[in-house]
């Protein structure tokens, strides 16, 4: 799949790590021909089938649950929950649908929207998110801002739009974001982006590596100043006793130096694969996990002892909610919560500080 110099998807990194486009371009070139060059992971892989299906059935108007194809059922499940919502916007709004839309802002920006409904006063822009990782937010999402750049710029000569939505849709987490802007906004977020692009074209573009940049960079793992930030910060005035005050520097550093070990290993066993020789380590044969043959259940459902070899439980939550849904009266009465233990987080979070080491004791205790 081709993607833009600056891939909205990817605007999180770009906009901060403005070097990072370089690094990515330079990490790709030698990568080309390698045993990884066109891998994508199975989460990508999965997500981009469930795309095709949602495609085509907006497209074809018709169910996900009937569609043809070789698509699991719960992603024909989930898959129909994304387009009955989308119907049902789109009726109510009078809305002019376009799916998998390709949209330009220049030649180094553009990019491919799931979903983008038009009237007369609102553009609306939807993106499937079909994985199960992180809930995505609609609002100041700058991959969402750049597909709504992308679309004022061509279909704003035409349509006099007074709202711009952003809808993020995500079956697997039971999660809906909206956030609405107005053309104004675009424009301005349209300044930050050429700013960003007039640094990242520069003669000495700027690293900014965080666990956020970091995440889905090419570069992570082989980038110097993401290494040097990761192992920065620290020095020892007392020789065997770390002090409160050091522990304070430590731990914001730890999401980092975690996301960057990931990276060093996930980029040395790549190298390793790709027959570049790591000193002092040697590539070999994991260990496999043996599993059931896809058969075997049917097989064992007729053994002797077929009741000692498979077990009946409750199902989670989460799951049953979805069966009785979410406010029958048998969650009040048949669940309970376990007390919450207390937690150490930054001082900007939004929850009320406990008085103290004492009070925490006492309230989880007592």
């Amino acid at each position: 799949m081709q993607h833009a110099y600056l891939s909205p998807s990817a605007a999180d990194r770009w906009m901060a790590c403005h070097a990072s486009v370089g690094m990515c371009k330079k990490i790709k070139a030698d990568d080309d021909g390698s045993a990884y060059a066109n891998e994508g992971s199975a989460y990508a892989n999965e997500g981009s089938k469930a795309h095709i299906l949602a495609a085509r059935c907006l497209i074809k108007h018709c169910d996900a649950t009937s569609a043809g194809g070789d698509f699991p059922d719960d992603m024909r499940e989930y898959v129909q929950q994304y387009l009955e919502y989308v119907w049902k916007l789109r009726t109510s709004g009078h809305f002019k649908m376009l799916v998998e839309r390709r949209i330009i802002y220049s030649a180094e920006l553009w990019g491919t929207a799931d979903c983008i409904l038009i009237n007369d006063e609102e553009l609306v822009i939807i993106d499937f998110k079909y994985g199960q990782g992180l809930i995505v937010e609609a609002h100041e999402n700058k991959q969402m801002l750049c597909y709504a750049m992308c679309a004022l710029r061509e279909f704003e000569q035409v349509w006099d739009f007074k709202t711009i939505r952003f809808i993020i849709f995500q079956p697997r987490r039971e999660h809906i974001s909206e956030a609405f802007y107005t053309p104004e906004d675009i424009h301005i977020f349209a300044q930050q982006v050429k700013t960003a692009l007039d640094a990242i074209k520069s003669d000495n573009p700027q690293f900014s590596p965080s666990v956020e940049t970091c995440r889905f960079c090419k570069a992570s793992g082989v980038c110097k100043p993401q290494a040097e930030k990761a192992l920065s910060g620290y020095t020892a005035e007392e020789p065997n006793l770390i002090t409160p005050e050091q522990i304070g520097i430590i731990l914001p550093k730890l999401g980092q130096i975690t996301s960057w070990i990931k990276s060093i290993k996930e980029r040395a066993l790549k190298t390793a694969i790709n027959g570049i020789r790591i000193p002092g380590f040697k590539l070999v044969e994991g260990r496999g996990r043996s599993q059931w043959a896809h058969h075997a259940e049917a097989e064992l459902e007729k053994h002797p002892r077929a009741e000692d070899l498979f077990e009946r439980k409750l199902i989670g939550i989460t799951a049953a909610k979805k069966i009785l849904g979410g406010k029958n009266e048998i969650f009040e009465q048949l669940t309970t919560k376990s007390d919450a233990a207390p937690a150490l987080v930054p001082e900007d979070d939004k929850r009320h500080e406990l008085n103290g080491v004492s009070a925490a004791l006492n309230e989880f205790y007592n």
